[in-house]
C-alpha cells in the first residue's frame, strides 16, 4: 500500500498517521487556492416530542460527536504538512483529540425560525474559512425559538474529507446515538477503524496483483488518459455570465436555488426512465442541455446576446462532468466489512461531451418537441447511459483517473505558492464565451445524481422498533462553489424529487439560474411526464 496508516513512535499516546491519497490532497488543495471550493454544508431538520426536549443539550450532542469520532476517526483528524520541501500532507489522528470534546468542533446556536437557520447555513459557506487543518470539520447544532422541539444538525466538512456517503452517515450516527435509550455499543479498536479509512488509491483492486502488473495498468493508463485528454483540449460554452481574466483570484458568492415535484409526479418520472431503460441519472443532464438551449434562444430573440456569439453558440457542444461514487469498484473486502458507508472521500470523476442542440430563435423552435423531439431525447438518454456504463465497466476505470491527479496536484501546489506571494494586480476585464472555448475546456454544468437519500437517512429515529424519539422534516445541502461553478444536483427525499443549483452569483447572475432551472423542471415535465406543458413549453 502506497499510504497505510503508522503509527508514531516517538508518543507516548496512540498517534496515527498517513498521506493523503491522490484525490483527498486534490481537494486539499483545492480548498486552499480557491477560498474553501468543494466545502460542504450537510443541514438536517427535525423534531422531538415536547417532553424529549432534554434529548438535544449542548452535553448530550457533545457526547454523540465524541462517539461519531471514536466509530469515524477522519472526523477528528488533522491535516499537517511535513517534510523540508512542504511536499507530503498527512492526515494526524490523535486517540486522546478523538475521546474528548475538542473547543471550536461542535458550536450550539439559537436560530430563530427554519428560514433563520437556513440563511445561517449560507452564511457558513460564504463567510470567512472556518474549515483549517485543525478543524477540517466542524458541527453545528441550531435551536429554534419559534419552535423548542425543533432541532438542525448542520454537518461542515472540506471535500479532502467527505463526499454525500459520508454526510449521511455521520447524521445518521448522531441521531442514532441521541435518540437511544441503550448505552452506546463501545466503539471497535482505533487500528480496526483506521483499517477502513484508507486512501481509496490503495483500495483498488489492482494493489492486490504483482508490481509488474500494476506497472501495466498505470502505462496503459496513462497512454488512454493521454489520448482522450487530446481529444478534449478546447470548446464548450455555458450559461452567460461575468467570467473574467483572474475569476479565479476572487471569493465566491455560493448560492442554492431547489424545485421540487410532487410524490406522484416522482413515480411517474422513474417510471418513465425505466420504461426506456435508462436512471434519471442518465436523464438529467440532457435536460440541463436542453434548458440551457431554450435560454439562449430566449435570450438572443429579446437582442441580449450578439450576433458573433450567438453564431458561436448555435453549433458549440457542450460538456458535462461531475463525481461518481467508486466505493463499490474498491477492494471488496473493505466494502463489505464497513466501507460502503464508511465517512471519507472516495469519488472518481466522469466528463462527457455532448452534440449540440441545434438553437433558431424562429417559431419553429417555440416548442420542447420542436427544439428536440421526444424520440431524439430518448436517444440521448440512452447515449449517455451507454457512455456511463463504458466508463464504469472498463477494466482501467480507476487508474485511468487516479493518473491524472499528479499533474492537477503538481499545478495546484504551484496555485498555492504565487497566491501566497500576492495577487495580480491587473485589471480584472471579462472573457467573452468565445475566448474563454479558445483557451480550453469550458463545461456547460458539473452534477450528479444522487439517487434516494431515504436509503441512506430514515425519517425516523432510532431505527429498528423502539418508539421514536427524532423525527426528521427535512434534509438540504449548500456546497461552497468553485468560482464561477453551477452544479446541477438531483435526490429524492421523501419520495419527491428535487432538482437544485448551486452557483457563484458573482459570476453568474441569479436570474439566469433561477429561469434555467425552471425550464429543466419545465423539459422533465415535458418529457417525463405523460403529458407535455401545453402553453407554457413555448418560448417567451
Amino acid at each position: 500500500m502506497r499510504a497505510p496508516w503508522k503509527l508514531r513512535s516517538s508518543s507516548p499516546y496512540p498517534i496515527y498517521e498517513r498521506s493523503l491519497g491522490f484525490n483527498e490532497l486534490h481537494f486539499y488543495l483545492r480548498g486552499r487556492v480557491f477560498h474553501g471550493a468543494s466545502d460542504s454544508a450537510h443541514s438536517v431538520c427535525f423534531e422531538v416530542p415536547n417532553d424529549d426536549i432534554s434529548l438535544i443539550t449542548e452535553e448530550t450532542v457533545g457526547k454523540a460527536w465524541v462517539f461519531a469520532k471514536q466509530m469515524h476517526p477522519l472526523l477528528g483528524a488533522r491535516i499537517e504538512t511535513v517534510g523540508d520541501r512542504n511536499e507530503d500532507v498527512h492526515f494526524i489522528v490523535d486517540e486522546r483529540r478523538l475521546k474528548s470534546h475538542i473547543p471550536g468542533e461542535v458550536v450550539f446556536m439559537t436560530v430563530t425560525s427554519f428560514s433563520d437557520a437556513d440563511a445561517t447555513v449560507e452564511n457558513i459557506l460564504n463567510q470567512e474559512r472556518i474549515l483549517d487543518e485543525d478543524h477540517p470539520v466542524r458541527l453545528f447544532v441550531f435551536r429554534q425559538s419559534d419552535q423548542k422541539n425543533c432541532f438542525h444538525i448542520v454537518f461542515h466538512a472540506a471535500h479532502c474529507v467527505s463526499d454525500g456517503v459520508t454526510r449521511h452517515t455521520v447524521v445518521r450516527t448522531l441521531l442514532s446515538f441521541l435518540s437511544s435509550s441503550h448505552p452506546p455499543v463501545p466503539a471497535p479498536r482505533l487500528s480496526e477503524r483506521l483499517e477502513l479509512s484508507l486512501a481509496t488509491d490503495d483500495l483498488y483492486p489492482v494493489r492486490r496483483l504483482n508490481i509488474a502488473t500494476q506497472r501495466w495498468h498505470r502505462a496503459v493508463a496513462h497512454v488512454i488518459a493521454s489520448i482522450r485528454s487530446a481529444e478534449l483540449n478546447s470548446g464548450g460554452q455555458t450559461l452567460p455570465g461575468n467570467f473574467t481574466v483572474h475569476m479565479n483570484e476572487n471569493t465566491v458568492d455560493s448560492r442554492k436555488t431547489v424545485l421540487c415535484f410532487t410524490a406522484e409526479e416522482t413515480l411517474r418520472i422513474l417510471k418513465k426512465c425505466r420504461d426506456h431503460g435508462v436512471a434519471f441519472g442518465n436523464v438529467y443532464v440532457v435536460l440541463g442541455q436542453i434548458a440551457m438551449g431554450r435560454l439562449l434562444c430566449r435570450r438572443y430573440a429579446q437582442g441580449l446576446m450578439t450576433e458573433e456569439e450567438w453564431e458561436f453558440r448555435k453549433t458549440e457542444p457542450t460538456y458535462t462532468m461531475g463525481p461518481v461514487n467508486i466505493r463499490p469498484y474498491l477492494d471488496h473486502e473493505w466494502y463489505i466489512r464497513g466501507g460502503a458507508e464508511n465517512p471519507m472521500l472516495s469519488i472518481g470523476f466522469y466528463s462527457y461531451p455532448m452534440s449540440f442542440v441545434p438553437l433558431k430563435p424562429e417559431g419553429a423552435h417555440s416548442t420542447f418537441e420542436a427544439l428536440l423531439s421526444r424520440q431524439r431525447f430518448w436517444y440521448r438518454c440512452r447515449n449517455m447511459k451507454k457512455r456511463a456504463t463504458d466508463l464504469l465497466k472498463h477494466p482501467l476505470f480507476l487508474d485511468i483517473g487516479s493518473v491524472r491527479y499528479p499533474q492537477a496536484i503538481t499545478m495546484l501546489k504551484e496555485l498555492v505558492s504565487k497566491a501566497q506571494a500576492s495577487s495580480s494586480g491587473e485589471e480584472d476585464i471579462s472573457v467573452p464565451a468565445i475566448d474563454r472555448a479558445r483557451r480550453g475546456v469550458v463545461h456547460s454544468f458539473g452534477g450528479s445524481n444522487f439517487g434516494s437519500a431515504d436509503k441512506l437517512l430514515p425519517c425516523e429515529f432510532p431505527v429498528g422498533g423502539e418508539t421514536p424519539r427524532i423525527y426528521v422534516r427535512c434534509s438540504g445541502l449548500r456546497l461552497r462553489c468553485h468560482p464561477g461553478e453551477i452544479y446541477l444536483g438531483a435526490s429524492t427525499f421523501r419520495n419527491e424529487l428535487e432538482l437544485v443549483v448551486y452557483w457563484d452569483n458573482n459570476v453568474t447572475e441569479k436570474t439566469i439560474i433561477e429561469e434555467w432551472l425552471r425550464e429543466v423542471k419545465n423539459a422533465t415535465s415535458y418529457y417525463l411526464l405523460e403529458s407535455g406543458l401545453g402553453e407554457d413549453s413555448t418560448l417567451d
